[in-house]
C-alpha cells in the first residue's frame, strides 16, 4: 500500500509532469521545463559544502556535510531517464545522505542521450569509480547510489 507522500507524489505526476513528456516539442525543451521545477523544489541544506571538479573526464561536485569525513564516500549517479538531470534536487539528496552518514558525497554529471548515446553514461560512471580509487579509496569504502536510471548505472 502506497504512501500518503507517495500517493501526492504520483498524483502531482500524473497532473503536471506526465503532459509535458507528452507534448514537449524537443527534448531541448523538456529540459528547460525540467530545470525550472528543479529550482522551485530543491533546497541545498545549510552547512553544506559543494565544489565542481572533474573526476577524470567526468564534470561533478564533490559535495560535505557538516559532518562529513573522508573515510567514505558516497558515489550518486543521477536518474533522469538518462537524458534529463535535475542539479539542485540530487545535490541536495546527496548533501543530506552526507550529513546523514558523514560520508562524502560525489555527484558525477555524466553524459546524456540522445547527444550521447550509450554507452556514454556506463562510460562515465565507471571513469568517476576508478578516479575516486586512483585517489586512494578502497572500494570498500564507496558505496554506489543511485535513483531510476542513477540505479541502472549502478
Amino acid at each position: 500500500m502506497p504512501s500518503f507522500q507517495a500517493k501526492i507524489a504520483n498524483k502531482f505526476a500524473r497532473t503536471f509532469i506526465r503532459p509535458h513528456f507528452a507534448t514537449a516539442p524537443d527534448i531541448n525543451a523538456l529540459r528547460n521545463w525540467v530545470i525550472r521545477l528543479d529550482k522551485i523544489f530543491a533546497q541545498i541544506p545549510r552547512h553544506t559544502d559543494v565544489t565542481e571538479l572533474e573526476m577524470g573526464i567526468v564534470p561533478s561536485k564533490k559535495i560535505c556535510g557538516n559532518q562529513s569525513t573522508d573515510e567514505n564516500v558516497i558515489l550518486y549517479f543521477h536518474g533522469g531517464a538518462f537524458c534529463f538531470e535535475m542539479p539542485n534536487l540530487h545535490t541536495t539528496l546527496v548533501a543530506r545522505l552526507s550529513q546523514i552518514t558523514g560520508a562524502i558525497g560525489y555527484l558525477p554529471n555524466y553524459r546524456l542521450a540522445p547527444e550521447h548515446p550509450f554507452p556514454a553514461a556506463p562510460k562515465d560512471c565507471f571513469a568517476a569509480y576508478q578516479w575516486l580509487l586512483e585517489h586512494g579509496y578502497k572500494s570498500h569504502q564507496i558505496s554506489l547510489i543511485g535513483d531510476s536510471a542513477g540505479g541502472g548505472l549502478v
